[in-house]
């Protein structure tokens, strides 16, 4: 109930539960029922004690300023739901507000649309029957407080989200029931969401008895005090890094304190917060997804009463800096942390980074903010001279039921783009080198998917409305094979990728010491040469000495060897009979001294053989058919055969025997 100034002060008959405040001239009255009053009997029907208190007669235990205005929060600290105030304090002469009138100024009426909305606990408090008699209660008094027009229509039960007047995300407040003061409460913190205090407003702080509001703060009434605007202080020190490795983030703050902004002096502009990379090098081999090891923190917390085995959610529809998990073996996820540790990657494949619950870019050097990129060929700040584009269509003719070949993928390739021209029955699959299938082998068709393969990751992707592809980022660390699964005519594979270019002959090829030949003599001095061969640096097998630099080559090497003195005995060979194949060697045998002199002193039955089968090998001809040596006419790539050095290899040395001859 209110009264307005004219009318009698006096109050009727006070039914059960009346809430208000009664306005007299002078003074404003607070009524509510007295708490713990036992009312029974024809007693009832009569009404119920009341406790009457003037508005002035609360005590304020603190005083704080904000916008100019005081910040009236009686009671604050006192339990949650405590309806009753404490012992009324009155202050003597002194009565704060009734002394120094404070009035909000604005330049024109302004009407405030509110929502109302009580918790369970307050409705628990007051009953179902009561509470909304007791918030319209409260509502009128901040009505005639704010001096707005009391309409304040029957509220309905509901929740949503709170707009408002100037910012939307900031314009609402939550109050504790401390009983009909909470007006005031509400009233200020409307008066927060609105406009500041006007100039000239009276105010009064701890430290102030009489002030007046100038740039939103209270200071001496009639003083106008210069403004002070405000400074940074000093960087605090690197926080400690949010990870141990793959790149973690630390933080370091300031404050606008040296000094602080007073008197309507400006705050300090540019970053309060800032934050650097840490700990980028990346992690030991083997290492667990980092968005796993949170998910896997929350397998001994119960969700809902039971315990779950949680993985990471990668699917769609979710903020990428959220801890969204999925459960192990059930058909849903949830969010079980509004944002991820900073350092997460936001997505897979992406050097950007969460920080602070949002997506922050990182350059491929792993430092925050970096616009270092990586070129084509996947070399960070590189100038993509270190791989080449590969890209072609396969349409050849291939017979049906079986698994063909397409193109091989040389290790080190990037950005590997593999997909069919148009739908059809026939399928992509891909194998290694040693025949090992990893997608749709042994005629077994994969769901779409990932496929960790080959040191990256493949995405297969097969829609009824899309044509099958398979996509990998790379580098690939082995060779691989695109394979084609012929169910129907083949209509044609593009692909595209970045393989390396071979390196410099140098760096590619090296010459190398073999091993010591055999003595040329068993005794009497002889010696033993170590010859040089090229290789090949990757697997050090022997290629033609022409691809090393005959500039960088070795020196031969020659040391004695078998410098012992022969025994008396010395035999002397003829050639073989045979100029080709098998035939006889005949020589004479002669007792003959260490120093060559003939001699006497041979053991007879130590003599060696005089004659002994020999062979001779035969010099090989021409070919019979020249035309042996060709192409297979179904493989398209022998140029790449060679360009790649895989001549060396039997296989390819086979199909591609033509483009592979004298290399």
């Amino acid at each position: 109930m209110w009264a307005k100034p004219s009318e009698s002060s006096e109050v009727g008959s006070v039914h059960r539960y009346d809430h208000g405040v009664i306005i007299a001239e002078d003074e404003e009255y607070f009524i509510e029922p007295l708490n713990g009053a036992n009312i029974s009997g024809k007693h009832e029907a009569e009404g119920s004690p009341h406790v009457v208190y003037k508005r002035s007669s609360l005590q304020l235990p603190h005083m704080e300023v904000a916008c100019g205005v005081l910040d009236e929060k009686p009671w604050k600290g006192r339990p949650w739901r405590t309806l009753k105030p404490p012992p009324l304090k009155p202050l003597g002469n002194l009565t704060q507000r009734g002394q120094l009138p404070l009035k909000r100024s604005v330049s024109t009426e302004r009407y405030v649309e509110t929502l109302v909305v009580a918790d369970k606990m307050m409705v628990g408090y007051h009953g179902r029957r009561d509470i909304e008699q007791y918030i319209l209660a409260i509502m009128n008094i901040v009505s005639v407080t704010t001096r707005t027009q009391p309409l304040f229509p029957e509220w309905r039960g509901g929740l949503a989200p709170v707009g408002g007047m100037c910012e939307r995300e900031r314009s609402c407040s939550i109050n504790e029931d401390l009983g009909l003061a909470t007006a005031f409460t509400i009233a200020h913190e409307i008066g927060h969401t609105s406009i500041p205090a006007a100039e000239g407003t009276i105010c009064q702080t701890n430290t102030i008895e009489k002030g007046w509001c100038y740039k939103r703060e209270c200071v001496p009434f009639g003083t106008k005090p210069e403004g002070v605007d405000g400074e940074w202080g000093n960087w605090s020190s690197w926080g400690e890094c949010s990870r141990t490795c793959g790149g973690g983030v630390s933080s370091s703050i300031r404050y606008c304190d040296s000094p602080r902004p007073t008197i309507g002096g400006k705050y300090c502009l540019g970053e309060r917060k800032r934050y650097r990379s840490c700990n980028t090098d990346d992690c030991p081999s083997g290492s667990q997804d980092f968005r796993e090891v949170q998910c896997a923190e929350f397998d001994t917390i119960p969700f809902r009463g039971k315990y779950y085995t949680w993985k990471t959610y990668r699917g769609g529809g979710v903020k990428s800096c959220s801890l969204n998990c999925l459960a192990e073996g059930f058909n849903f996820y949830t969010e079980r942390a509004a944002a991820v540790v900073d350092g997460t990657p936001c997505r897979q494949d992406s050097n950007d980074i969460c920080v602070s619950g949002e997506c922050k870019h990182v350059g491929c050097d792993r430092i925050l903010g970096s616009d270092t990129k990586e070129d084509k060929c996947r070399v960070c700040g590189g100038d993509g001279s270190s791989c080449e584009t590969i890209e072609a269509i396969f349409n050849h003719s291939l017979p049906e039921g079986g698994y063909e070949e397409v193109i091989w993928i040389p290790k080190g390739s990037v950005h590997i783009d593999v997909r069919e021209l148009n739908i059809s029955l026939n399928y992509l699959a891909l194998r290694g080198e040693n025949n090992e299938y990893f997608i749709n082998g042994k005629l077994s068709i994969d769901p779409p998917r990932r496929f960790d393969i080959g040191g990256t990751t493949f995405h297969y992707r097969r829609s009824q409305d899309e044509p099958e592809s398979l996509e990998a980022l790379g580098p690939t660390n082995t060779t691989l094979i695109i394979m084609v699964l012929v169910r129907e005519e083949f209509q044609g594979i593009r692909y595209k990728f970045n393989a390396p270019v071979a390196r410099s002959i140098e760096a590619q090829y090296l010459w190398q010491y073999v091993s010591w030949t055999k003595c040329s003599a068993i005794c009497a001095g002889g010696s033993q040469v170590q010859s040089v061969i090229c290789k090949k640096q990757g697997d050090t097998s022997t290629v033609l000495n022409h691809l090393c630099s005959p500039e960088n080559k070795l020196p031969e090497r020659q040391r004695p060897c078998n410098t012992e003195p022969c025994p008396p005995a010395k035999r002397k060979g003829t050639t073989c009979s045979g100029k080709c194949g098998f035939g006889q060697q005949r020589r004479s045998v002669q007792c003959m001294s260490h120093t060559g002199q003939p001699s006497s002193e041979c053991v007879e039955t130590l003599r060696p053989v005089m004659m002994q089968q020999c062979e001779n090998k035969c010099d090989s001809g021409p070919t019979e058919n020249p035309e042996e040596c060709k192409d297979v006419n179904k493989v398209a790539y022998c140029p790449l055969v060679l360009k790649f050095k895989f001549c060396s290899r039997p296989y390819f040395r086979q199909i591609c025997c033509k483009t592979c001859q004298g290399h």
